[in-house]
């Protein structure tokens, strides 16, 4: 099991089975709940990336990242971080993700990141190219 969520755990297994209404209905069940949770945001990307909205898929995992590594927000929702399996999937899912839309640079910064296991630098590095992903706002 890579979630802690048995029911993070079937949506995955509905999203990579192409049962995507029903993993949909399940994600809807689970967004009063989870809607910042870095597992529920990355499972959202998945599900976007298999509706070929590719661009949707980006901001969710990066929020995704964003949140699992903004010690505020887990604590103020009572979340765990994601698994290191899961922070690994994620990060491989986004350099994929940057390959498909041909951004290279953010793919080099992603397999640094990953290599190093220290998400601060690329993380900052996205602030300043992205200030809509500050979190602010969810605090």
């Amino acid at each position: 099991m890579m979630f802690n969520n048995s029911e993070f755990n079937n949506a995955y297994n509905l999203i990579k089975n192409d049962e995507l209404n029903e993993a949909n209905k399940l994600l809807i069940k689970l967004r009063s709940s989870f809607f910042l949770h870095p597992d529920y945001l990355f499972l959202m990307s998945l599900l976007l990336i298999k509706s070929k909205r590719t661009y949707l898929a980006i901001d969710a995992a990066l929020l995704s990242l964003k949140v699992d590594n903004t010690e505020a927000v887990l604590k103020k929702h009572s979340y765990e971080n994601s698994s290191n399996k899961l922070i690994e999937e994620r990060y491989l899912f986004l350099i994929s993700m940057f390959k498909k839309i041909k951004n290279l640079e953010l793919v080099d910064i992603l397999e640094t990141t990953m290599k190093n296991k220290n998400p601060t630098s690329f993380l900052l590095y996205l602030e300043k190219i992205m200030p809509g992903i500050r979190l602010k706002n969810k605090l």
